[in-house]
Formats: C-alpha cells, structure tokens, sequence
C-alpha cells in the first residue's frame, strides 16, 4: 500500500465527521457577526464535502476579506490548510497548521483541530511516527472530550494500518471499545476497521462478519451527531464489504452491492462518491473485457 493510498481512500470519508467541527462551525459558535463571513465559510464547507476544491479555495479568499479578528483569520486560514488535504497536498497544509501553532492565537477548540488535522498531514505524507506522535497527544490529553479521543485513537490505528503493522492497529482498535459508554460510534468503529484489516490479509469471510457486527448497531437511539456518525462508519463498512467481493474476484457481487450502496437513502456524501467511482470502474473494466472477447 503507498504512502497515499491509505489517506486516498479515507481522508476524504473524515472530512464528513472534520466537516462536524468545521471552519464555519467554528465560526457559529463564537462568532455572531458578520453574518457573511459565516456564509461563506458555509459555503467554503459544502465546496470541500462536494470536492469543488477551487470553489472552496474562492470562498475562503472571499472569507479571509471580511475576516477582522486574530481567531477569525486563523480559521480561514485552518480552512484553506483542509483544502490543501483534501487535495492531497500535505506539505502544503502541514506548513499552514504549523504556521498557526507557532502563532498561539488560537483558541483551545481551534486549536485541537488544527492538531487532528496536522496529524493527518503528517499521515498523508507518509510521516507515521510524527503522526503519531500528534494523535497520541490528543488521545491521552485529559482535558480533550472523549468523542475526540476516539478519533485521535481511531487516527493511531490508521497509521499502522497504513504501516500494514495489524497487530498494532487491532491493539489501538480495541482501546476505543472502552469508550463504548460515553461514545457511542465507538461501538462501530473497530469492527469496521478491523474488518478492514481481515480484508487487506484475504480472510474475506471473517472481514465481511466484522462489517456484519457493524451494521448490527441501531442508532436511532442516540442523538443527531452520534446517528450521523454511526451512519457514516456503517456505510464504510458497506463500501468495504462490497470491494471486498471485487478484490476475492466476485466482481458480480462486488456490483450488485455497490449500487445497492448507492440507492440507499441518506448515504454519507463522500462514501457515496467513492462507491460510484468504484462501481464505474468494474463496469468500464468488464466493457472492455467484452471488447477484446
């Protein structure tokens, strides 16, 4: 697996729950006025989730002009640095974020974000142990809420994913089960990822049971963030599931649940995205295997 792939294929799909915690976000929290400031991170924040990248660089340039506060220009700013990792230019974005640790202007809540997202920089461009590092400081803080800590220990297992060091991602993995109580995405997120891991070793029947046991979960008990949450780590276990069949050579089946991935209500913007691109791949593929027949 390339340094790349691992956050190809993912760092897209986190920027649904970062999109949770967002620049705009960040904004409507602490800031009330201008209200077309906050606009146009909104729509900075739709562009990234819609992969309208030059939109999104447009809006935050139209942002950083209304911007008047040190904490408003740094959110700008964390904003175009979540841009550059979209676009998969790490360094990019890793000289932003640490632009803006080395400034202190920031608050704590900004702050822990820029962190998270300097992690992924990190990750992206192959620095694991950097990465790391970064994660590991927010996921054993005491003063970071425990749904960031899930994350941030999520975030460790993906590094040594990345690694192909499964033994240590299982181990990380099961930590997050000790916050099952007070997070309830938790509950989700290590099978999801381990059926991940059974599926990178070709033990495509134990994989598909660990998507199974993620699926089992029913969040209509919980509240709106955890539901969104839940829903978007279910459906990347049903985008897994189904590539696992295209990767054990079942690319019939591997079809048949992509587009059953695609009709689904509600699916989560970026999955969404990556399941059509891969239902299109195997049909231009079997297109031109019918060609040379």
């Amino acid at each position: 697996m390339t340094k790349n792939f691992f956050f190809y294929r993912f760092a897209l799909l986190s920027l649904l729950s970062w999109w949770l915690c967002s620049p705009s976000q960040l904004l409507a929290q602490q800031f009330s006025e201008p209200q077309t400031l906050t606009e146009w991170m909104q729509s900075a924040s739709d562009n990234v989730i819609a992969q309208n990248y030059e939109d999104a660089r447009h809006d935050y340039t139209e942002a950083a002009r209304l911007a008047r506060t040190d904490e408003e220009k740094a959110t700008v700013q964390f904003g175009v640095a979540n841009v550059d990792l979209a676009q998969l230019k790490f360094k990019d974005a890793q000289t932003k974020l640490l632009r803006l640790l080395a400034e202190k202007t920031t608050s704590n809540y900004l702050l822990i974000s820029v962190k998270m997202t300097l992690g992924q920089s990190y990750a992206g461009n192959g620095q694991y142990k950097e990465a790391r590092a970064t994660f590991r400081e927010l996921a054993d803080a005491e003063d970071v809420a425990d749904a960031t800590k899930v994350t941030n220990q999520l975030s460790i297992a993906q590094t040594f994913i990345a690694e192909k060091k499964y033994e240590e991602a299982q181990l990380e993995l099961e930590k997050i089960r000790t916050y099952s109580r007070t997070v309830p995405s938790a509950q989700v997120t290590p099978d999801v990822w381990v059926g991940r891991i059974l599926v990178f070793q070709k033990q495509w029947d134990k994989a598909r049971v660990k998507f199974a046991d993620a699926l089992r979960v029913n969040a209509d008990t919980f509240s709106e963030m955890d539901k969104m949450l839940i829903g978007l780590y279910q459906d990347i276990a049903r985008l897994e599931n189904a590539l696992s069949f295209e990767k054990e050579g079942n690319k019939t089946q591997a079809k048949n649940d992509l587009q059953a991935l695609i009709e689904r209500p509600q699916v989560a913007p970026q999955v969404l995205a990556e399941a059509k691109k891969q239902l299109k791949i195997l049909q231009l593929t079997e297109e031109k295997a019918n060609e040379v027949k």
